[in-house]
């Protein structure tokens, strides 16, 4: 899952690095996360189908998990891997400019600062300004991913109570679990560009030129 020739020509070599590493770390998690989803699901189904079933218990088919895992390892996570690799290593998105704009380490303690309202050195303004750009990314995208949840636990509500069964409850709570850690990456992002805006950084994306980044 190497980068290869996809990395764009534009960027130094350390910035290359960058881009690679953080590929990894996103498919490679991805990968992860699919088994642990299904071990969970798998483990609450057994709980809610007992030897003896008990009034108001209705597990999910044991088709329904292994149906949602072949699709997503035959179908999604290819066609997924094809048409977001030749964007995330080609195309000047705001996540790609503050991937390459320094480490790991150094975007969290900027970004950290800017929350905090702590004053940023010249030689970190090129990240700060990385992450000002890609808050404010993420904030115009926030309503739809509320929308698409809200929509997602309504037709999780919705079918079992059109077909008078219980709503599971594990769907129920990883909703409102969903709902609390967006709302909490929200607050931090607009609590970052209050700091960013106290020091003169602004989004830089209006024109959709490349940010500056240091290699």
């Amino acid at each position: 899952m190497s980068a290869g020739s996809d990395v764009d020509d534009d960027l130094t070599v350390e910035q290359r690095r960058r881009l690679e590493r953080a590929w990894r770390r996103i498919w490679i998690s991805q990968l992860l996360v699919l088994p642990a989803t299904l071990v969970v699901v798998f483990v609450v189904n057994a709980r809610l189908d007992p030897p003896t079933p008990r009034p108001g218990h209705h597990p999910v088919p044991t088709w329904v998990p292994w149906s949602i895992a072949a699709v997503l390892l035959l179908v999604v996570i290819p066609i997924q891997f094809r048409l977001l690799r030749r964007r995330f290593f080609r195309r000047d998105t705001t996540a790609r400019a503050l991937i390459v704009s320094g480490d790991r380490r150094d975007i969290r303690r900027v970004y950290r600062s800017l929350r905090r309202g702590e004053t940023i050195s010249d030689d970190d303004r090129p990240i700060a300004q990385a992450c000002v750009d890609s808050a404010r990314r993420q904030l115009r995208t926030a309503p739809w991913l509320v929308l698409a949840l809200l929509l997602l636990g309504a037709v999780a509500v919705g079918l079992p109570a059109a077909s008078h069964r219980p709503v599971p409850w594990f769907v129920a709570v990883m909703m409102i679990l969903a709902l609390v850690m967006i709302g909490g990456s929200f607050v931090q992002l607009r609590r970052a560009l209050t700091g960013a805006r106290a020091q003169g950084l602004t989004s830089s994306r209006g024109e959709r030129g490349r940010t500056w980044t240091s290699g």
